[in-house]
């Protein structure tokens, strides 16, 4: 599982999150905020979003499923394609996050597939990549990915690509 050391979220080298103590703060008061919503949505009131998050390391889909479940997502876990197309259609997924591997070239097949499903019109796909080149971001936005972020992560600009999208 992910640690934290010195302000630094890690998984086995997979991905390094950078948090400030301003961000540990408020994912601490994000955390109340979700209570929060889980009684809103039990009460028929506002229900939680619903983000599906795709990788092959284990390590990232735990800490993406914690700091989104601390925002108040409901998060489910998958990989590969079939796994991401079964748990997004079975979950109503609002959000698919794809976190690309070694092999771009297979990952573009996937983010196609989840872009144009018709059984997921209503879902919207962010790619998260250590890829930072140009080329790499372009061939995943014309494959239908509607947002695409470079590891390590920026926390505040994650969080905002992630409600836009599921403000769309």
């Amino acid at each position: 599982m992910g640690s934290l050391h010195h302000g630094v979220i890690s998984g086995s080298g997979v991905m390094n999150v950078k948090i400030e103590i301003q961000e540990i703060n408020r994912s601490m008061s994000s955390a109340v905020t979700a209570t929060s919503l889980r009684s809103r949505s039990s009460a028929g009131l506002s229900p939680r979003r619903r983000i599906v998050v795709s990788s092959v390391h284990n390590d990232t889909r735990y800490m993406m499923r914690v700091l989104l479940e601390m925002w108040g997502y409901e998060v489910s876990e998958a990989t590969g394609l079939d796994d991401t197309l079964e748990s997004a259609r079975d979950n109503h997924a609002d959000l698919i996050l794809v976190d690309t591997s070694r092999e771009f070239e297979n990952d573009l097949e996937m983010i196609s597939t989840l872009s144009h499903s018709k059984e997921l019109g209503w879902a919207q796909v962010i790619v998260m990549s250590g890829y930072s080149q140009r080329r790499y971001q372009r061939a995943a936005l014309e494959c239908g990915a509607s947002g695409f972020l470079t590891k390590p992560l920026d926390l505040d600009l994650f969080e905002s690509y992630v409600r836009t999208a599921l403000n769309n």
